[in-house]
């Protein structure tokens, strides 16, 4: 029995020391552990829960997450979801099929039917790619977007946030309808 309980706490204890280091106060969860055919840490169901410097909660989930083999504070994530609590626009949630977070700087690099809400706004931003900052609220979509709000609907060629959205700008060319009801 001593045995299971060791072989069990081994992994785990593994995993928070050196797959997890970091100077953040983040808080992990996660279903299980295994290892990848090229002997990396695969981690299933897992869960970051931390804050920005600015104290602005966040957490993120993922379906799986390895760490990267060039970088021990990049991890590998697929199946994103997650969602950013900022007093001043409210709950930004996240969802992305993969990405890396930078577990030391806060930082996201999202692809594939990347989709951000923000509640205060009652925004929607859709793209195929995305990298964020959490802890300055900085959001970089280098490809296409399309965004939708009560009032008016946005595509453009690329698109800047700053702020968690106090600032946005289009890049490229782009087509703003405003006062009109998106049908799609």
């Amino acid at each position: 029995m001593i045995g299971i309980g060791a072989s069990i706490a081994t992994p785990l204890l593994v995993v928070w020391v050196l797959f997890f280091q970091s100077d953040n106060n983040i808080e992990i969860e996660l279903a299980a552990v295994s290892t990848t055919p090229t002997g990396q840490l695969e981690l299933q169901g897992l869960t970051y829960r931390g804050q920005t410097k600015s104290g602005d909660d966040y957490i993120l989930n993922a379906q799986r997450a390895s760490e990267d083999a060039t970088d021990a504070n990049l991890v590998n994530l697929s199946v994103i979801d997650g969602e950013i609590t900022n007093d001043e626009n409210g709950r930004i949630t996240i969802s992305s099929y993969q990405g890396q977070f930078h577990q030391t700087h806060n930082t996201l690099n999202l692809e594939g039917n990347v989709i951000i809400t923000q509640s205060a706004r009652k925004m929607i931003f859709k793209t195929s790619t995305l990298n964020g900052d959490l802890n300055a609220g900085n959001f970089d979509a280098p490809e296409a977007v399309y965004v939708k709000s009560p009032t008016s609907h946005i595509t453009a060629e690329a698109m800047a946030v700053t702020g968690f959205g106090n600032k946005i700008i289009f890049k490229g060319q782009s087509k703003a309808l405003i006062g009109e009801e998106d049908k799609s």
